[in-house]
């Protein structure tokens, strides 16, 4: 996923569109909590954006903790987090 410095989503690729349960076409535009939605697995606080945590920090996210990402349709799924200082979030890939 790509976002721009005010949160908004540009760009999400394949694996993301699967993971979130959002098409490319639907996400651009959207606000990227609203898109990307991770909370804290143990007390469900969803915690702080990755994008304002890239701005504010001027350096990569990097959660040591597994993060809850529940999907568009409810999913949910334990994954890492990774934001570059470029504002770009890293949805990585896992074979199923």
């Amino acid at each position: 996923m790509t976002a721009d410095r005010e949160g908004t989503v540009v760009l999400i690729n394949e694996m993301a569109e699967k993971l979130t349960g959002w098409s490319d076409e639907e996400a651009r535009g959207q606000q990227l909590d609203h898109i990307y939605r991770t909370f804290d697995e143990a007390t469900r606080d969803p915690g702080p954006n990755p994008i304002d945590t890239v701005l504010l920090e001027n350096g990569p996210v990097m959660r040591a903790q597994p993060r809850l990402l529940i999907a568009r349709d409810g999913t949910e799924l334990s994954m890492p987090t990774t934001a570059p200082p470029a504002a770009r979030l890293t949805v990585p890939y896992w074979a199923s």
